[in-house]
């Protein structure tokens, strides 16, 4: 008849494994011994109860005869286990062991143990095969606890209201007085998995000995990058006890945030103030603000407090860390500064390191005894197919004007000249300093972008009292830059003697280039060479594109056309072509594939982009509407406009186009195109078309 074994529960007993078997007698191999017992100890269970017995349970299977188990707890003998209950489990899993499916044991004894660590030993005695007695002892600690300790979870690495990015790491460590059987973690309520539980932090353990998993409760979660939306999250991180409780903890934080920086300076322009005032309003930052700077003409004189209640800036951006508690707010003296208009700016600072520089956290003030008066004459308008732009007017002051500083985009850039004569300013102003007050600054267009810019004039007094004003201007320039292909030494061109007659590439294309830029300049655009007439290069061929290439680039320029000549072996030859990449490496790299051109020429090793840029697109659209007028207009052959991945259309980074306009092979083609009046044909039909695109 099977012994059945009972199952038990106890008093809180939570238990450490620190499992090992002794061999006392008997001279056997470490392999030999090793697989002589095996024995699982599976109690003092770890689940609280109010019986008063402590049992000790388990089973141990033997290769030979067990003959008893006895139980010493903390050095003492509590008897012998009783003996050959049946386990199935352990017998499917230790086949050969004779003994396996009869190998339970159990002792119940009193608990009279106190509280913390205990130390359990089985001696198990046995005869092996040859008929000799052996002994082996296993022991295992345990730490009882009758008391209901409080149960803890620590999050680490992530805290409220962080802006994070990339793999997320989750850590932190759970103690619950019946141990923690696993740890969860969820986001926004879905459940992700099962956190790596049972990290050593004897951090932890020095803190909190009373807990039995203290010296391994540290747990692990890793979320992949880009695996969580971008936004805000709730990480909600669950531990759960051996006894069914359950502890949790909430998480807020941001993913991947792309959002600007947002702020507003609740001060009304133009406002008249004295004494002193405040500067307030609300920020916002992807990753939170670390500061908000204020300025006060411009020079910087404190760091606004940060993080007033703003319920409304909450509600409106959601998104953003910390909008609820976003205000910012601080006082400003100006007891000491001058009468007149000022300039107060705050600048938010991002824990990311950005710097919000932005128009709306600008303000004007008058301060109501020293003030500067000044006029503007213009404001940079109308400024198509400039290079440049004047700034003029006038300024004076009861003081002495000493600086008159020139911003563009909030970056100082030069010094207005000053002291020209204005008799026109009305007297009252030209009483203070009289008549030379007048200042001017000539601005580079050509070292700006297109498009919307600030400019800001700032006027210093001999006291340091400072008047600025700022405005926006559009620059709708159009840059063009015209290449005269080829030079005189490494990159010269080509050339053809015909009847006598010497026919020289290089300044072909310089008299075809000098008339389309007079040309385009007629219409408005802005043009420049990258060589000029007479100019002498001596740059070998790599230098030579390169040069062309860069001057391009750094101008920023709209469009590149570079004017050719062609020449062949064979005379008959003749027509126009046209020349483009769509491969631009410096631009795209995405579906570039050894491709044939489009135009039906043959190229070794050409690069095609089967899903060109917009630049690339443009300059395909601009050749060949260019082969077609040059070869409609001068009547030549229509050779195609050809994907050619040349160097100057390769790397340039706005549309180009490089054109040869003839053979200068085929006699009538060269006398066509030494003509003075098929040039101005050519420059034309060249500028309306491209007129005509761009």
């Amino acid at each position: 008849m099977r012994k059945a074994a009972k199952i038990v529960v106890i008093n809180i007993l939570t238990i450490i494994f620190t499992l090992s078997i002794v061999w006392t007698s008997g001279k056997v191999s470490n392999a030999v011994e090793e697989d002589m017992v095996k024995v699982g100890i599976e109690s003092p269970l770890n689940i609280k109860s109010d019986l008063q017995q402590l049992y000790i349970s388990g089973w141990a299977v033997a290769k030979g005869q067990l003959k008893n188990i006895e139980v010493i707890l903390d050095g003492k003998s509590l008897g012998n286990a009783n003996y050959g209950f049946y386990r199935r489990d352990i017998g499917e899993a230790f086949t050969s062991y004779s003994n396996s499916y009869n190998s339970g044991f159990v002792l119940a004894v009193p608990d009279d143990t106190s509280e913390g660590k205990h130390k359990i030993q089985l001696k198990i005695s046995i005869i092996d095969r040859n008929n000799q007695s052996k002994d082996f002892v296993i022991e295992k600690q345990f730490i009882k606890a009758t008391k209901n300790l409080e149960s803890k979870l620590a999050v680490e690495d992530i805290k409220d209201e962080d802006s994070l990015s990339g793999e997320l790491n989750i850590s932190g460590w759970s103690l619950i007085s019946t141990g923690t059987s696993r740890v969860q973690v969820l986001l926004d309520g879905s459940l992700l998995g099962d956190a790596q539980y049972g990290y050593s932090r004897k951090d932890v353990a020095n803190s909190y000995s009373q807990y039995f998993e203290a010296d391994n409760c540290g747990y692990n979660f890793k979320i992949a990058e880009n695996s969580v939306s971008n936004g805000k999250h709730k990480i909600t991180i669950k531990a759960l006890g051996n006894n069914n409780e359950i502890i949790s903890k909430d998480i807020v934080f941001y993913y991947n945030l792309s959002m600007k920086s947002v702020a507003a300076m609740e001060l009304s322009n133009d406002s008249i103030v004295s004494k002193t005032f405040t500067i307030s309003g609300w920020a916002l930052n992807a990753k939170n603000i670390e500061k908000v700077k204020v300025y006060f003409d411009w020079k910087y004189v404190g760091d606004a407090t940060y993080g007033y209640q703003r319920l409304d800036i909450g509600k409106a951006y959601r998104d953003y860390p910390n909008s609820s508690n976003s205000g910012f707010s601080y006082q400003l003296d100006i007891s000491q500064y001058a009468d007149g208009d000022h300039s107060v700016m705050v600048q938010p600072i991002g824990k990311d390191g950005s710097i919000l520089n932005d128009n709306a956290l600008i303000r004007n003030v008058m301060v109501a005894n020293k003030t500067v008066f000044y006029g503007i004459d213009e404001r940079l308008s109308n400024l198509k197919g400039k290079t440049s732009a004047g700034i003029s007017g006038w300024v004076t002051s009861p003081e002495k004007i000493n600086d008159i500083n020139i911003f563009v985009d909030w970056k100082y850039i030069g010094k207005a000249n000053y002291k020209y004569t204005r008799k026109d300013v009305p007297k009252k102003y030209l009483d203070l300093q009289g008549e030379n007050i007048g200042f001017g600054y000539s601005l580079d267009l050509l070292k700006l972008t297109k498009g919307t810019h600030t400019f800001m004039i700032q006027f210093i007094t001999e006291s340091g009292n400072t008047k600025s004003e700022y405005f926006n201007f559009e620059v709708n320039r159009f840059l063009i830059v015209v290449d005269p292909g080829h030079n005189n030494a490494g990159d010269d061109g080509a050339y053809s003697t015909i009847d006598g007659e010497t026919y020289c590439e290089r300044e072909l294309n310089m008299q075809v280039a000098v008339k389309l830029k007079s040309a385009l300049e007629n219409k408005g655009y802005i043009v420049l060479l990258t060589r000029q007439p007479l100019e002498i290069l001596l740059d070998d061929l790599s230098e030579s594109l390169a040069k062309r290439v860069n001057l391009a680039n750094s101008l920023n320029a709209d469009l590149f056309i570079s004017i050719h000549h062609d020449k062949n072996g064979d005379a008959s030859v003749s027509g126009v072509s046209t020349h483009y990449s769509s491969y631009r490496p410096d631009l795209d790299n995405d579906g570039i594939i050894r491709g044939q051109d489009p135009g039906g020429w043959s190229y070794t090793d050409l690069k095609i982009d089967s899903t060109p840029s917009y630049v690339a697109v443009k300059s395909r659209e601009l050749a060949n509407k260019l082969v077609s007028a040059l070869s409609s207009d001068l009547n030549r052959n229509n050779l195609k406009a050809h994907d050619h991945g040349l160097n100057v259309t390769r790397n340039t980074k706005m549309p180009s186009v490089l054109v040869e306009c003839g053979f200068i092979s085929n006699k009538g083609q060269a006398q066509d195109c030494s003509d003075d009046s098929i040039q101005e044909k050519t420059a034309k039909t060249i500028s309306e078309t491209i007129a005509s695109c761009f």
